[in-house]
């Protein structure tokens, strides 16, 4: 691993920490998607989500959806066949490392 990389790891930690615990004020038994759960944030995100005793969906393409569900998310969306947007389910908390869904309608 390089130094580069080394040093990325505490910041992306740092992130998904912020968004769920200080930011989001995460609990036991709620429901999470983790929107660009495969990314640096995202998954130390899922695996946080999971030690506070959430419900995880993990968003990602189709070649992470095993790591992702490795990581611990219960469910995964593969964005390239579903948009979480579209689904009829609603979530507690969102942290959407991408930045590119309408939090709106979620």
């Amino acid at each position: 691993m390089s130094f580069e990389q080394a040093a990325s790891l505490p910041m992306a930690g740092a992130t998904a920490l912020q968004g769920l615990r200080d930011r989001g004020h995460i609990q036991s038994g709620r429901k999470v998607l983790i929107n660009g759960a495969s990314g640096g944030v995202g998954h130390f995100a899922v695996q946080m989500a999971k030690s506070f005793g959430a419900e995880v969906t993990g968003v990602s393409s189709t070649k992470n959806l095993q790591l992702v569900q490795s990581l611990g998310a219960d469910r995964v969306i593969d964005y390239t066949m579903d948009n979480p947007v579209h689904r009829t389910e609603r979530y507690d908390l969102v942290l959407d490392v991408v930045g590119n869904l309408s939090l709106r309608n979620l």
